[in-house]
């Protein structure tokens, strides 16, 4: 590698600036100058200013981390993990010890789009209404899809009038998505249950979100179970990707979700078969995860992965390619029930810092998309709880030092009154007792009415605002 005097760049310096002339391999031994200069490590700092690099090393995952600030404005990383073994060919290292090589590892650029979304302040967000009791799910209903066209009064800012009973006015919708983003700075909705697109709409809703710039995960958990089912070939595998190709096509999806808390080598080899049909038909390549319960963390990722690599065939790595590309880790967290104030934060304290750094995984990103408590308690608990943990992912989300922690999803905006059990009482929201009904136009439950509940706020509320949007 070519070396020049970092002041006059000739070999012998004629006390005069010169850049035309280039020395091999030494420097300049005049006076005035000193040698060239080099990258030394130092502590992040994240005052950088624009058109600047730094270079620190991360004990904690044995790391180089590079930091810049282009002239953007926007902090970006590349990562060199230090743990690596020389290579096998074509380097002598006989006569050196301890010897490790540097490789650099940068985020695929798929990925990078929920880097750039850093923190992540996402919320769980499956409004059904008071009168959706119990499971099945009420005839006006038809199912837990509420992130569509006929619900636009619980989302959005209008609805169909009923001339029912107590009548909804298009004052009356309740714009839940502009309230998350305005009022709790929300940028991330991660949703339950997505019927086919045939019975549902759901790009009204994917376009309301992308006006108010919040982002979609959304679930394909139902289809995931069923591709063991004897019509998943003949009716059900065209349906899904029928989703993929229309959701992917739209704006503000961000990410594809195959499953909630599934364990096991039968489901992850069910997660790949999806997986295989969003690699082959999402227009735009968003990133996919499944989330895995806490205690199934990291087994269930590594049979999620040898199913995934499984589906190449030949000398083919597409899939392995894709899953390098797109997958990333997100985790299912909460504190012992016994406990939920005092261990608050413990079981992210063990993932975030050590579990993961420690895995095999730890450069894929890692999303929390269920925090808060796991069964009821009372309204005060709720709030200390979730507060702490709020602040806790905070913290790691914006820790230059953790570059692929993205944040966390808090479970829940509203109560579900169908959930049976200690779960039904788990939103930041509950029912006030007040409602109007609107129409449902869908083919799902074509002209049924539907509820508009008032929420009121419980004690949790203002608590997480005063984290994540103070």
């Amino acid at each position: 590698m070519k070396k020049h005097c970092c002041k006059c760049k000739v070999k012998i310096c004629p006390q005069k600036y010169c850049d035309k002339h280039i020395i091999d391999n030494r420097y300049c031994k005049s006076n005035h100058c000193t040698g060239c200069s080099f990258l030394s490590f130092q502590q992040p700092n994240t005052t950088m200013t624009p058109g600047t690099v730094q270079v620190f090393y991360h004990g904690d995952t044995n790391e180089l981390v590079f930091m810049a600030r282009p002239d953007n404005g926007d902090v970006k990383f590349s990562r060199l993990p230090l743990n690596m073994g020389p290579p096998s060919i074509g380097f002598d290292v006989a006569n050196i010890s301890n010897v490790t090589t540097l490789s650099l590892v940068t985020t695929p650029a798929d990925l990078m789009k929920l880097i750039a979304m850093r923190p992540i302040y996402g919320m769980n967000y499956e409004p059904s209404p008071s009168d959706y009791t119990s499971l099945p799910p009420p005839l006006q209903y038809g199912d837990t899809d509420f992130n569509n066209e006929d619900f636009i009064g619980l989302w959005g800012d209008t609805l169909a009038v009923s001339a029912g009973a107590d009548p909804c006015t298009t004052a009356q919708a309740r714009n839940d998505i502009v309230n998350m983003k305005q009022d709790l700075g929300v940028t991330y909705i991660r949703s339950f249950n997505l019927n086919q697109e045939a019975f549902r709409n759901h790009k009204s809703f994917a376009q309301y979100c992308e006006t108010n710039n919040v982002k979609i995960s959304w679930p394909l958990d139902f289809w995931v179970t069923s591709v063991t089912a004897p019509n998943w070939k003949s009716t059900l595998e065209a349906l899904v990707i029928n989703l993929i190709k229309v959701l992917g096509a739209c704006a503000s999806t961000i990410v594809w979700r195959l499953g909630n808390e599934l364990n096991g080598t039968t489901e992850a080899t069910n997660i790949a078969t999806v997986f295989k049909l969003i690699v082959d038909n999402d227009p735009s390549k968003h990133p996919i995860t499944s989330s895995i319960q806490y205690g199934n963390f990291p087994g269930m990722s590594t049979l999620i992965r040898t199913a995934i690599f499984a589906l190449d065939t030949g000398g083919s790595k597409k899939y392995q390619q894709a899953y390098n590309d797109l997958w990333f880790q997100a985790v299912n967290v909460y504190p012992p029930q016994s406990s939920p104030i005092f261990n608050a934060t413990g079981n992210l304290n063990t993932l975030i810092n050590i579990t993961w750094p420690n895995s095999e995984f730890n450069l894929q990103p890692l999303l929390i998309t269920e925090y808060g408590t796991a069964e009821n308690v009372s309204e005060a608990d709720q709030a200390s709880s979730v507060k702490m943990q709020a602040q806790f992912i905070k913290d790691a989300a914006t820790n230059i030092n953790k570059p692929l922690f993205l944040g966390g999803c808090l479970f829940e905006y509203t109560n579900e009154l169908w959930k049976t059990g200690n779960q039904n009482d788990l939103g930041i929201y509950k029912f006030s007792g007040a409602f109007c009904n609107a129409i449902e136009p869908s083919q799902a439950a074509p002209n049924n009415v539907y509820r508009v509940d008032t929420l009121d706020k419980k004690t949790v509320y203002d608590e997480y605002k005063s984290v994540v949007n103070p």
